[in-house]
């Protein structure tokens, strides 16, 4: 079956093979159609104008292929290979100098990938996760320190099954084979495996974009390679961070952003959720990224804590330690930099605060009340914050509104306090003055982490960014 432009489908069977081809691309896949559902198998898409596109690799870092067996490593597991969209994007790896430091990690290798425009991306692979410690709670150590908490993760694909046999077996009993992909369940992300949220087709609970194998998370906060009146963002080593404009402008500007391909459609680029920086942090925290030990601050509003372009090559040379990963390949800036924005806040009723940023409350014309993929909405109860906060917790009676994978409720213990959140850090829930979430902290200080979440309410607020996230 062939459609060519606009068309439709009819008398679909199941495992049809079908050919789209539209003006600008051409796309081949396997759909199945059962019980009113249709759903595409792997997917190849290719420009079908400017097949060549030169693209420049970053200091440091050099074009590969996807067949490169050193490309990436996630402590040696199986995961779902990276997807690469089109001619546009690339995989690179990190070929600058190593550290010789016992805690540089060369275990986990993220994969990273580059866009035509320059811009920076890490791939974080489709997993289920268990908090084993530290659940609702900030743990300390032998010395009365607040530390993190224990995530386990397993990489998993999209039925949901085990990448890695020996998963099944981790911690042995019985509960641990369980997956679900339901936060209200029993012991969902704590005795039985939660699938994360960002990388599911519930858009209520922080997905929205389908099954995904994986997402790409912007290695560095946003940039701008434009002007202050006509933005053109980017994700670029050794920059000034994009700061000071209104959650609902960077929320536009993200969703229309396109990093060299025809249409922002092609990445579904977009403002990072509370989930997708969930997801990231969960990694992070695992014995895949820098197993428990706490990534450091960027002290400056510089991209990769940077500002001379001269010496990229320190980012990861020198300041390694704010990166996920404790090397090159991780993500930066999400301790420290600037505050991020998210696309997550509470539906205060009669807020004019979120009526005020209409681009991203009214997204889609859903409004203000309802999450798609986009953006996700965390339900109010009255006017206080920590009710709010409570409706979070599992044993709430109203199931619609758990949330979890976010880094939120499960990784604080109160929604109020200035050392709240793992490590010691903030931990603030959005109230009807400040309705929504902002998160990561700003440069040099102590109570920064990348688990802080906190809350904000200006239009536009001083040193606060945002970050960007694609899913194909």
């Amino acid at each position: 079956m062939e459609i060519t432009g606009y068309g439709t489908i009819e008398n679909i069977t199941n495992d049809a093979e079908i050919l789209i081809t539209t003006r600008d691309f051409k796309t081949t896949g396997k759909i199945t159609f059962y019980d009113g559902v249709l759903t595409w198998g792997e997917i190849e898409t290719t420009d079908t104008e400017d097949e060549t596109v030169s693209v420049v690799a970053p200091t440091s870092w050099v074009i590969t292929t996807k067949n490169d067996e050193n490309w990436y490593s996630y402590g040696g597991k199986m995961v779902n290979a990276p997807k690469i969209s089109g001619t546009k994007m690339k995989p690179i790896k990190y070929i600058g100098t190593v550290p010789i430091a016992e805690d540089y990690n060369k275990t986990n290798n993220w994969a990273n990938a580059i866009t035509s425009d320059g811009s920076m991306f890490v791939w974080i692979p489709r997993f289920a996760y268990r908090i084993t410690s530290g659940n609702h709670a900030v743990p300390t150590d032998s010395n009365s320190k607040s530390i993190g908490g224990t995530i386990e993760i397993a990489f998993i694909n999209t039925n949901n099954e085990f990448l890695n046999l020996s998963d099944n077996s981790t911690l042995g009993g019985t509960d641990n084979v369980i997956i679900t992909t339901d936060p209200t369940v029993t012991g969902a992300g704590t005795t039985h495996w939660l699938v994360h949220p960002a990388f599911t087709a519930n858009a209520t609970n922080g997905g929205g974009f389908g099954e995904l194998t994986g997402i790409w998370f912007a290695k560095f906060e946003t940039t701008n390679d434009g002007t202050e009146d006509t933005p053109v963002i980017s994700v670029k080593p050794a920059k000034a961070s994009y700061m000071d404009k209104t959650i609902g402008e960077f929320f536009s500007t993200a969703k229309s952003s396109t990093f060299g391909e025809k249409s922002a459609k092609v990445l579904n680029s977009h403002m990072a959720k509370n989930s997708e920086w969930g997801a990231v942090t969960y990694l992070a925290q695992s014995e895949f990224g820098t197993n428990g030990i706490k990534t450091q601050n960027n002290g400056f509003y510089y991209t990769g804590g940077i500002n001379d372009a001269s010496k990229e090559s320190q980012i990861y040379t020198n300041n390694y330690k704010q990166s996920t990963t404790y090397n090159a390949t991780g993500v930066y800036d999400m301790n420290g930099g600037s505050w991020e924005f998210v696309a997550s806040y509470v539906n205060y009723a009669n807020n004019s605060k979120l009526n005020s940023n209409t681009a991203l409350t009214e997204d889609g014309n859903t409004g203000k009340d309802v999450s798609n993929a986009y953006k996700t909405v965390y339900s109010a109860s009255g006017t206080s914050e920590y009710s709010s906060y409570e409706l979070l917790n599992p044993s709430n009676t109203d199931k619609t509104t758990v949330k979890k994978g976010d880094a939120v409720y499960e990784t604080s213990k109160s929604y109020s306090n200035y050392s709240g959140s793992w490590y010691g850090t903030y931990g603030y829930f959005p109230d009807t003055y400040d309705p929504f979430f902002i998160r990561g902290c700003y440069a040099s200080n102590s109570f920064a982490s990348i688990f802080v979440f906190s809350k904000t309410h200006q239009n536009s607020i001083f040193h606060c960014g945002f970050r960007i996230v694609l899913c194909m």
